[in-house]
């Protein structure tokens, strides 16, 4: 039950194979599923950069940043995307 408390009822019921309502009815009221964050991000350096590109960003609540890239200037992606996952 601790597997489906850190990564929620579906995700375990689905990768367990198991009655996804069931599982649910023994977790109780004190179920409170929260995705786990990802810890690294790999963001691609060296490659050559193409024209124009978008960069879509989107956090666990539904919250978006989409980036539309033209030409070779290219802003630091890592200290945007680190405002856009630390933004309030």
């Amino acid at each position: 039950m601790q597997l489906a408390r850190v990564h929620g009822v579906a995700a375990t019921a689905r990768a367990l194979k198991l009655d996804y309502y069931s599982l649910k009815k023994r977790l109780g009221a004190s179920h409170v599923a929260t995705p786990p964050r990802p810890a690294f991000i790999e963001l691609a350096s060296g490659l050559p950069a193409p024209r124009e590109c978008i960069i879509e960003f989107e956090d666990v609540s539904g919250a978006r940043l989409r980036v539309h890239l033209k030409g070779h200037e290219a802003p630091d992606l890592a200290a945007l995307s680190h405002r856009f996952w630390d933004a309030e």
